[in-house]
């Protein structure tokens, strides 16, 4: 009976853990097998909660930022913008016919001395502007027919890729000092007003003043 007893407790030992690193040891072992502890350092009851810290402790995993509704606001901001400009542009050129914009030019615009004897009249000195200006929107493919020139009004064809238009410059007022001329399509009664302006008793064009039947 007492052998039986012996027999059982020396089965039912109690696992043994090192003190210094928490593995297992093997019974009877001298050593640790993991770090070397000698085995009169060993401990029979090390906590579970040590023992798993010590050896399967997990590795922490790293997880992909979310961007911040800041970011994301402001590059939603961006795409629109940028949608916007381009359905802009296109509603733009769907209306005008890719025709040379009137709105871009640069003033104020002075003539030289030949200019100003040649074509000595504001619709004239207009006309001379513009058709400069049309040749450069256009590439240098702008055709244009024989203009019939007065002293207050010139008419002429100009033809835009592969449609001809009548244009019209066409004086409309003149003190002496200042003067307007409208400028458009002669067919659709759509004009842009020129203001020039008389210094040193020579015309400049000085802006424009507005727009009618566009």
């Amino acid at each position: 009976m007492s052998d039986l007893s012996d027999s059982t407790s020396s089965t039912t030992e109690p696992p043994r853990f090192c003190s210094g690193c928490g593995s297992p040891l093997f019974p009877d072992s001298a050593f640790c097998s993991e770090c070397g502890a000698p085995v009169s350092e060993v401990v029979n009851d090390l906590p579970l909660a040590a023992v798993t810290d010590a050896k399967f402790s997990p590795t922490p995993v790293r997880t992909a930022k979310t961007p911040s509704t800041k970011v994301v606001a402001i590059v939603g901001g961006i795409v629109l913008l940028l949608l916007l400009v381009v359905a802009g542009n296109l509603v733009y050129l769907r209306l005008t016919g890719n025709k040379v914009a009137m709105d871009d030019r640069k003033f104020p615009v002075t003539f030289s001395n030949e200019s100003q004897s040649q074509n000595s009249t504001p619709a004239q000195l207009v006309y001379l502007h513009m058709i400069g200006e049309f040749r450069r929107g256009s590439g240098d493919t702008l055709m244009a027919g024989s203009p019939q020139i007065s002293d207050r009004q010139v008419d002429i064809r100009l033809k835009f890729e592969n449609t001809w238009e009548n244009w019209r410059f066409v004086e409309t007022e003149n003190d002496g000092e200042r003067a307007t001329v409208a400028v458009g399509l002669a067919d659709a009664g759509a004009y842009e007003y020129y203001v020039l302006e008389k210094k040193r008793g020579k015309w400049t064009i000085a802006g424009t003043l507005g727009s009618d039947g566009f």
